[in-house]
């Protein structure tokens, strides 16, 4: 079970889904790290398909925009520290 934890973890991470590293998170410097990683990867998602949106179907424009969330993009710099200090 653990190992399927960490596991969730670490692919949480590539994808920059903070919901899937928070769990394994144990100090400041952990969720710190956890929500920069994820925000990082988010805004590099976001720039590379808005990069090659013209590249794209209608179809796989909506399934991306969709999917990921990437038109109402959660994690910002200024609430990252708002919901690490409130949790």
């Amino acid at each position: 079970m653990r190992l399927k934890l960490y596991e969730r973890a670490i692919y949480g991470l590539l994808c920059g889904r903070i919901e899937a590293l928070i769990p394994v998170c144990k100090t400041y410097a952990d969720y710190l790290w956890a929500y920069t990683s994820c925000y990082i990867e988010q805004e590099i998602h976001y720039i590379l398909i808005r990069a090659h949106e013209h590249e794209l179907t209608d179809i796989e424009k909506h399934r991306v925009l969709s999917d990921h969330g990437l038109e109402n993009r959660q994690l910002r710099m200024p609430s990252i520290f708002d919901e690490i200090l409130a949790g």
